[in-house]
């Protein structure tokens, strides 16, 4: 029992001094959680743009290598053409070809594995 009412003050001032200071910090870990979440959001949505970016790169090439070889065989269908000529033209899709291996192996350096999954099927 307090020996006194102003003793008695005192100990109500404490406990509110505590009690505002746990409920600042409590204020603040919601903040910070608040601002993880968010950033675990925009991390997420970030990481699906990277993948439709990269699902539509893959169609690109795919289209690339289909109107490479198109190309190449209206071309190699032309008559009359010089050996100088074809020389020329196999140059043109040989680099077209190192083009396109170049974006395919970049395209695989960029893209993230596959998830692993860890749970044993019964």
């Amino acid at each position: 029992m307090p020996e006194s009412e102003y003793e008695y003050d005192e100990d109500r001032i404490a406990d509110r001094a505590s009690m505002q200071g746990i409920f600042n910090s409590l204020r603040s870990i919601h903040e910070k959680l608040n601002l993880l979440i968010k950033n675990q959001n925009t991390m997420a949505t970030t990481l699906q743009n990277i993948q439709d970016d990269v699902t539509g790169e893959t169609s690109l090439i795919a289209s690339l290598s289909t109107l490479v070889n198109g190309l190449e065989a209206q071309v190699n269908a032309i008559p009359g053409i010089t050996p100088a000529q074809q020389a020329q033209i196999d140059s043109i899709f040989n680099t077209a070809e190192s083009n396109k291996a170049a974006l395919t192996a970049a395209l695989v350096a960029g893209t993230p594995a596959a998830a692993v999954s860890t749970t044993a099927n019964g």
